[in-house]
């Protein structure tokens, strides 16, 4: 083979192997094929990021070519060569890691001439990495968590819903319909998540949820305040007063949509909070950083 700089290492102890597989991480192509029982436990190895790992499995009545390629992911590797001795030579299956052949026979020349064309083959794939990020349903629980911590900091009774415009998340099913995910009904706050949330969306004038868990009991009026308000995109909603915010002026009960018009008078931002006159506040925001400075600055009032 052709590789310059290579290092080549035959022998040794399983000690020895163990530290040489602590080097591994400096190479961009390794062949893996230490001579060990297989009672003996796994060596750990890790490549760089872009290396090419190739390991190797020796075939028998027992062990399989399915075997061998099982072999490749117990490594995290790109394939594998399998061994098998037929009379007085070695045979040899070089397989990638979607279980396919780039070479078979009992040529070495061959086998290394296959090796360097996957290893030209992996490094020359055209990929783009990922960034990971937090998903968004599980940041807006999280936010909702930090408002109901706050709320037993002061021994307030919290219960309430949240919501969002999952056309906005998933704009896939825009033009399915308009829908909202919204927190079940009767779930504790304090354990809300992902699954927790239901979709609801309006077919012909009706109010729709999808799933066994019937949605929160507000979500007729989340879902009109969603459609008046188009900028809003998060609403928390628990029954507590905040400090310092504009108050609806007439007291309804849960779900009565007269509190609808009331609310959108008092929204005069696409973020921020108002209280629901004895019935609790409403959490608004377009972004999840917004909510989450909201949620961070604001304070229950110590009456509620």
């Amino acid at each position: 083979m052709s590789f310059p700089d290579a290092t080549t290492v035959n022998g040794g102890s399983i000690e020895e192997l163990k530290t040489i597989s602590k080097t591994i991480p400096q190479y961009d192509l390794v062949l893996w094929m230490p001579d060990i029982n297989n009672d003996i436990k796994q060596i750990k190895i890790v490549k760089k990021i872009g290396a090419v790992l190739i390991v190797s499995k020796v075939l028998s009545d027992c062990r399989t070519k399915i075997d061998a390629v099982t072999r490749i992911f117990k490594y995290g590797g790109n394939a594998v060569i399998a061994i098998e001795k037929e009379s007085d030579k070695f045979k040899f299956q070089f397989i990638d890691a979607l279980n396919n052949s780039w070479y078979t026979g009992d040529s070495i020349h061959n086998l290394s001439i296959s090796i360097e064309n996957l290893y030209a083959w992996t490094k020359g794939a055209n990929r783009k990495g990922t960034l990971s990020m937090v998903n968004p349903i599980e940041h807006l629980i999280r936010i909702n968590k930090m408002v109901q911590l706050k709320s037993a900091e002061q021994n307030i009774r919290y219960f309430g819903n949240l919501s969002t415009r999952c056309t906005k998340m998933f704009p896939s099913i825009r033009t399915i319909n308009f829908s909202v995910l919204v927190s079940a009904r009767n779930t504790d706050k304090n354990s809300l998540t992902p699954a927790d949330m239901v979709q609801i969306t309006t077919i012909n004038g009706v109010l729709r949820y999808f799933g066994e868990k019937k949605p929160s009991v507000d979500s007729p009026i989340q879902m009109a305040l969603y459609e008046a308000l188009p900028a809003i995109n998060f609403f928390i909603h628990g029954h507590a007063l905040i400090d310092d915010a504009p108050t609806t002026k007439h007291y309804y009960p849960c779900g009565d949509l007269r509190e609808v018009d009331e609310i959108v008078e008092l929204v005069t931002h696409d973020f921020g909070v108002i209280n629901l006159k004895n019935h609790g506040f409403l959490m608004f925001a377009r972004t999840l950083d917004e909510l989450e400075s909201i949620a961070t600055s604001m304070q229950f009032t110590s009456g509620s």
